[in-house]
């Protein structure tokens, strides 16, 4: 009987001393690997593990970009980045809210009109709209964390 609690002891501080080494961070791991290489081949496997080990999440963040409404023109306008974003845009009008993600490709893309869209397409509800002041929104983007 002693010999089991002993093995079972000696497993339990075994997983422990294991567990208990490792990155308490991506930060912490991508330094600690790169540290280890002499050659860029070995960086990005060091990239690769520790994107791997701390993978990204997700979460929408409210944005302080612009988003043109043009009644007149029937359209939707994102100011486009350097990098592909994706919105979380909700117009409201008469009480009436809707939501649509969109996507806005990066200032680099091939499709150089990607960043407009046909308003009523979208968003019915602001068709009566008689002008921006009437219509009110949300934006949020779509933002990596670890």
């Amino acid at each position: 009987m002693i010999k089991i609690i002993n093995k079972i002891t000696l497993v339990i501080i075994t997983a422990f001393v294991i567990t208990s080494c490792g990155y308490s961070s991506h930060e912490q791991c991508t330094l600690k690997e790169v540290q280890k290489c002499e050659t860029g081949a070995c960086n990005n496997a060091a990239y690769r593990f520790c994107d791997a080990k701390f993978p990204k999440k997700y979460k929408w963040v409210k944005s302080n970009d612009t988003v043109y409404l043009d009644l007149k023109k029937n359209k939707l306008s994102f100011e486009r980045k350097f990098t592909e974003e994706i919105y979380k845009l909700c117009l409201t009008h008469n009480s009436v809210e809707n939501c649509r993600e969109l996507k806005v490709l990066s200032t680099y893309a091939k499709n150089n009109k990607y960043g407009d869209f046909v308003l009523s397409d979208l968003y019915p509800n602001v068709l009566n709209a008689k002008s921006n002041s009437e219509i009110t929104f949300k934006l949020e983007t779509y933002t990596s964390y670890r």
